[in-house]
């Protein structure tokens, strides 16, 4: 399987006391997915007497085929943002287990790119307008990127720490992800350039910064294509991969 490295354990948790902020400088690609109609369902559920406890089934539901899909495509789960939240493929660094010789770094970052969009492909395909009450559903839409940023624990009071991810590739999400529609996912330009000789996809419009630096809307992989996301699934989901995205 390709060697992507975890996030979580070696950056998020931490045993002990931690003495002062700490970072760290990394390649990765990332996905960014924020889920619509969680404010319909909570006014649909408020009119229950245990609205509150149904609404906490279907999110942790929801939430947990969501996480358990990113994670079959070895991504991990950085930071939930209320209804939405990022994920992560981090690239081995040289000299670490999984970077071995001779392995092109870029050819290493492209293949997490293509997971990613793997990964959301599937996301749209099982998640897309889930009834999660009768006559409510829910979707996701969705802003990938790659590229180096830095994660760093801050804060410290009372030994309370927050680990934190920025740089240009989440700038670029900030875009990315605004730009998709329900059932979407917008590629960065820094993303597309890797994958778009295996994806197909289209130019955003509507005016603004995603249309201005050529931000792409994925919509299936290429038939026919040589792109193979990670030995793990010998891309037995592509099936699922080549669906037009409606």
């Amino acid at each position: 399987s390709l060697p992507f490295r975890a996030v979580t354990p070696g950056s998020v948790n931490f045993e002990g006391r931690q003495s002062g902020p700490t970072w760290e400088s990394f390649t990765g690609a990332f996905l960014f997915a924020d889920a619509s109609g969680f404010t319909a369902l909570t006014e649909a559920l408020a009119v229950h007497d245990d609205g509150a406890e149904r609404l906490c089934d279907i999110l942790n539901g929801y939430f947990g085929m969501l996480i358990s899909i990113v994670t079959s495509w070895g991504g991990d789960i950085v930071k939930f943002a209320g209804d939405a939240m990022l994920c992560s493929w981090q690239l081995p660094k040289k000299g670490e287990e999984g970077a071995e010789d001779g392995m092109n770094f870029l050819d290493l970052q492209r293949q997490a790119c293509l997971r990613v969009a793997a990964c959301s492909f599937e996301l749209h395909g099982r998640l897309h307008n889930y009834e999660a009450s009768p006559g409510v559903f829910l979707s996701l839409h969705m802003g990938m990127s790659t590229g180096e940023v830095i994660g760093m624990h801050a804060g410290g009071i009372f030994n309370r720490w927050e680990y934190l991810q920025f740089g240009p590739p989440l700038d670029d999400i900030g875009i990315a992800e605004p730009a998709a529609a329900c059932g979407e996912t917008v590629a960065s330009p820094a993303a597309w350039e890797l994958i778009k000789g295996e994806v197909e996809g289209e130019g955003c419009s509507g005016g603004g910064p995603a249309e201005e630096r050529s931000f792409m809307i994925m919509k299936r992989f290429k038939k026919g294509g040589s792109a193979t996301p990670g030995d793990a699934h010998q891309f037995d989901k592509k099936i699922i991969c080549q669906q037009v995205l409606l």
